[in-house]
Parts: structure tokens; sequence; C-alpha cells
């Protein structure tokens, strides 16, 4: 069978808006692009309040890629030694993928962060992936909207982890994301951009409260 990522994609997205309008709350995606470079996440999902980043593969087989990503490995290894980064980091930076036909999800560092993926020479403390906190997406979905356990950070520490992603991990100069996304309150589907995270939380807060 084809190794179909974007299909994974599709699904878990629409699953996760589903349940979002099930519990009457827009669900935003913002698809990261070339930024995933440095980000190692492909989406960054918000309830307009709160944010997590994604990283989305095919399947079990193909989180072992990771490896060929030097960021990556910074990561794993700059989360041994910052314990606030990296209680941050499990709130909020997941990797999802097929697992025995389902949409599986985990904590990024519970999959890519130990020696299985980097080798028994890499200097990281973990052996192998933590499998027991896989989650399948209708309990991740769940645990997303009601923050137990947290799936997602408010927008301050949301933007001190991702500093520290970025500045620390992958030596970039960027201080946030830049996000495009349709203005859902239009009818038309126009396309509306933001510099930062801040800039697209605000938005998010006055299209929020003009709708209340």
């Amino acid at each position: 069978m084809i190794q179909n990522e974007q299909a994974v994609i599709d699904s878990f997205n629409d699953f996760f808006k589903q349940r979002a309008r099930d519990r009457n709350i827009n669900l935003r995606s913002f698809p990261l692009s070339g930024q995933d470079i440095i980000t190692g996440a492909d989406y960054l999902f918000s309830d307009e309040t709160k944010f997590a980043l994604v990283e989305f593969k095919y399947s079990t087989s193909e989180i072992s890629r990771e490896r060929h990503k030097s960021k990556r490995f910074t990561l794993c290894k700059l989360l041994e030694e910052n314990q606030q980064m990296k209680k941050y980091h499990d709130a909020c930076h997941f990797i999802i993928f097929k697992y025995e036909k389902k949409v599986s999800c985990n904590i990024y560092r519970y999959e890519v962060c130990n020696r299985e993926i980097w080798g028994n020479n890499c200097g990281l403390s973990t052996q192998l992936p933590n499998d027991d906190s896989r989650v399948f997406a209708q309990k991740f979905t769940e645990e997303f909207f009601t923050g137990n356990p947290p799936r997602s950070l408010p927008v301050n520490k949301f933007e001190a982890y991702l500093k520290w992603l970025l500045n620390e991990t992958s030596k970039s100069s960027k201080q946030s994301l830049e996000l495009l996304t349709h203005d859902q309150d239009l009818q038309e589907c126009r396309l509306i951009g933001f510099k930062s995270v801040r800039e697209a939380y605000n938005w998010m807060q006055k299209s929020k409260k003009n709708r209340d």
C-alpha cells in the first residue's frame, strides 16, 4: 500500500474539527509548510486560546526517518537538559501516525528521542520509544479539549517553548512562526496571514468576541 501521509493528515484534521464542532469550539489548523524544518511539526492547532504542534507520519515505520534531521537530535539532547522546556514540550508537541488502521498520537519525544532511533552511541538516556503513552485520536482530542492531561499550552507558555525550539534547538533567528489561514467570518474563502503566533492569537480573540 502507498505511504499516504496526506490521508492521515486530512483524516485527523476532519475528525478533530468535527469533535470541536460537537463541543461548539472553533478549532483552527495552521499548516507550517517549510517551517517544519525548524519546528519539527507540520501543523499548529489552536482552539483560539491554546496551541499545540503536531508532526505527521504515515506509520510507525516512518518515524525512524527523523534520524536524518540533525535539528531533531539537538531537540532530544536539549530536552534532557532543560526540565521546564521538557514540561512544555510534553504538553504541546506531538507526533501523529497510522497504527493498526487507526490514527495514533503520542508526545513527540516519546517516539523520537531514544537510542533505537539515533543509535546506541548517541548519548540519549532512553533506549526505546514509549508506546505505552500512545493514544488514539478520539482520546487525544478529548484530552485536548479538557486539558487532562495537557495537550496544548496557553499563548504565553507556548511562545516561550516556541522561541526556545526555534532559537536553541534549530539555531534559527526567527522569534515566532508565520501563519496563514482562511477567514472563517467571511462567505468567501479569503486568506489572512500573520507574522507571529501572538498576532494570530490576537486576531482569533477578536474574531471570537465578535461571534459571541
